[in-house]
């Protein structure tokens, strides 16, 4: 698995926090410590900044490797008593019924295989989050060249190495998480790469929603 491979373990060590989760975590922890669950957390690039800042976080993800890596990180910056790793997929892990004050699906969504696969995963966060908890979303935007889903697909796009990756327009995204109680806010959400081109990143969703309580 590519994600195993000790270049790419590497290269997610490191890769620094997303500064606009870390400033929601502070926001929100600003009264305690959050719960935070931290979806294909890999090596651990959020949620051992996350521990450092207090926080005690879950982290879930299908590499072993990647997991190794987020284990001995936390390690080396003195959080593991703040930190558990659990091996998992997306759509599938253990992790506690409304748990959560904050979930993390960073950079993971955009990788289900397949629509069924996706709205598992949207499904699982849901049952994982309290009521009143903040879904912070990191995901793959369908936008203008984006790859158009072919027949039979709403989210999936099969890429020309065999592998597929979802894509979702704003309306998509919003829709998919109100069917799990979330709703959008607080903050704008952030479209990146707006205007992809053959050697930049895929254009990409960053925001915040909230579960109801």
């Amino acid at each position: 698995m590519i994600w195993d491979h000790p270049s790419t373990v590497a290269r997610f060590v490191g890769t620094p926090p997303n500064a606009v989760l870390m400033a929601l975590a502070s926001r929100l922890g600003a009264r305690g410590p959050l719960e935070v669950l931290d979806i294909g957390c890999g090596a651990g690039r959020n949620a051992i900044p996350l521990a450092q800042e207090g926080h005690r976080v879950t982290g879930i993800d299908r590499s072993p490797a990647m997991l190794e890596a987020a284990r001995q990180g936390a390690h080396r910056a003195g959080v593991s008593e703040r930190c558990r790793f659990l091996p998992g997929d997306m759509d599938e892990f253990e992790a506690g019924e409304g748990e959560f004050d904050l979930v993390v699906a960073h950079g993971v969504w955009n990788l289900a295989d397949s629509d069924e696969v996706l709205l598992r995963a949207v499904a699982r966060a849901g049952r994982a989050a309290r009521g009143g908890a903040s879904l912070f979303v990191f995901t793959f935007a369908r936008v203008g060249s984006t790859p158009p889903a072919p027949p039979g697909f709403r989210f999936a796009v099969p890429l020309t190495d065999g592998s597929s990756r979802c894509y979702l327009t704003e309306a998509q995204l919003d829709e998919v998480l109100a069917d799990h109680g979330f709703h959008r806010g607080p903050g704008p959400l952030t479209l990146y790469n707006a205007v992809p081109r053959p050697t930049s990143p895929p254009p990409i969703y960053e925001g915040v929603w909230t579960k109801a309580p």
